[in-house]
């Protein structure tokens, strides 16, 4: 294994696990898929790397780490799909997962690290005190990181009655000054950007795509992002299944999901074909209502992982009256936060001639929105994965 195969497999392998991790965090079912893609990507590359050529070094030992978490995992979901598994193998084998992840997330900090000292840059350890109801400052610093451990955990011993010790890391630049947190990022992760597979080239803000009584348009595009907005009838689904939790064990949860549909028993049967992907064990769909969403606004952004309700008037002038009327839409909006959601009602609207109001906007509990995909859709995304 080369260093430049070694060094794209740690990016491969980073891309991955942050992929997983957003997922246990938000329960995103297109986090889910993008993170299985990239999972197919590593156990591809490790099946192509014989024995033999993995070196004895920090990355040789690194990749091994990865190919063993990676027949845990197997080894883990093939034992629980069993309809009578071996519960105490489950545990040990979760257990197990959890480890290696721990190291792996480490090892890829220590990486990290070492690319940014290699580019000229400092890294300084501090042991912080922060008395109570007064501003943190340093007790010790060091570029030496298990220095700094070893006074962090002297201060620990012989506290200071009513603060908190606590330890963070500095950045430093070749001018000596701290970076800010937008610095920090461009140099660490300037070549880890995540895309989603279905992220389009940029295109113009009038290209629109008609099918059928559904519409589809990319409403907003830049250097970093694309909206896209789509029309069509939403059903809202109730499901509940026994779901896996960090700990290993399991549960039964209710989730909330939109799907695009014709009728009721489309829905019904459009949902049951989704969720059959991550489900091992009983699916019920508790509940189906029909949703009143003018449009879904979509957005291919990594982290824009929530989903937004969104209330707007529109107000035009009667031309008999000559008096405002008021015209309410509801938008489902896709994003990381209530303050983005907003941003992106705005950056939509902005371009229309309409007077609007943004009379309600909240984070819903749905988990993610399921569309229509016709045949032509589905022989698109082949070819892109080829």
């Amino acid at each position: 294994m080369s260093e430049q195969a070694a060094l794209a497999f740690r990016k491969l392998v980073a891309s991955m696990r942050t992929l997983e991790k957003q997922y246990w965090a938000r329960r995103d079912k297109g986090v889910l898929r993008q993170s299985i893609e990239l999972e197919k990507r590593v156990d591809e590359t490790i099946m192509k790397v014989e024995p033999k050529n993995v070196p004895q070094t920090d990355n040789g030992n690194f990749f091994i780490l990865v190919a063993e978490l990676r027949v845990a995992t197997k080894q883990y979901f093939s034992e629980k799909k069993k309809p009578d598994p071996d519960k105490e193998l489950v545990k040990t084998l979760f257990n197990t997962i959890k480890e290696k992840e721990a190291k792996i997330d480490k090892q890829l900090i220590h990486f990290q690290e070492e690319d940014f000292r290699k580019q000229g840059y400092t890294i300084q350890y501090h042991v912080m005190e922060r008395p109570y109801k007064c501003p943190p400052h340093s007790l010790f610093q060091s570029t030496d990181e298990e220095l700094a451990n070893v006074m962090f955990n002297d201060y620990l011993r012989n506290p200071t009655p009513g603060t908190m010790i606590f330890k963070m890391k500095k950045y430093i630049g070749r001018d000596g000054k701290p970076l800010s947190d937008e610095e920090i990022n461009k140099i660490l992760y300037k070549k880890q950007r995540i895309m989603k597979k279905s992220e389009k080239k940029e295109e113009s803000a009038q290209n629109v795509a008609v099918k059928g009584n559904n519409y589809e348009k990319i409403i907003g595009t830049g250097n970093y992002q694309s909206l896209r907005s789509r029309s069509s009838t939403w059903f809202e689904c109730k499901v509940r299944y026994e779901k896996t939790r960090e700990d290993g064990s399991e549960k039964m949860t209710t989730e909330h999901y939109t799907v695009d549909a014709l009728s009721f028993t489309e829905a019904e049967a459009k949902i049951i074909e989704e969720m059959a992907v991550y489900v091992s064990g009983e699916l019920r769909v508790d509940n189906i209502n029909r949703a009143a969403y003018g449009e879904i606004f979509f957005s291919d952004i990594c982290d824009d992982d929530l989903w937004f309700k969104a209330r707007l008037a529109f107000i035009t002038i009667d031309e008999k009256s000559e008096k405002e009327k008021r015209s309410y839409v509801t938008y489902l909006v896709q994003a990381k936060s209530l303050e983005r959601a907003r941003r992106y009602i705005d950056e939509v609207m902005g371009k229309t001639m309409i007077d609007y109001e943004v009379k309600g906007l909240n984070e819903t509990n749905i988990m993610d929105v399921f569309e229509h995909k016709s045949s032509s859709d589905e022989k698109k995304d082949e070819k892109s994965e080829k």
